[in-house]
């Protein structure tokens, strides 16, 4: 699960507060997070595609080709 925005979640915080955060936060924005993380140039379509089991690869492939293709039209 990826869960952006760490450093607003303190330690030892209590249990509804971090539950409130997760719910928040959680997987479903991994399209603007990842986007973000590319734009950077914080990792790679390659690395991005390395670091995945194949079959979240697959899904994870048409928003590479189409980031890819956005960055070709904007270079």
């Amino acid at each position: 699960m990826f869960i952006p925005g760490a450093k607003a979640l303190q330690a030892g915080g209590e249990f509804d507060v971090i539950q409130k955060h997760v719910r928040k936060h959680r997987a479903v924005r991994w399209e603007d997070e990842l986007t973000r993380l590319l734009d950077e140039g914080t990792v790679t379509p390659d690395q991005v595609r390395a670091s995945l089991e194949h079959r979240r690869a697959r899904v994870v492939d048409p928003m590479l080709t189409k980031w890819a293709k956005r960055r070709r039209a904007t270079a």
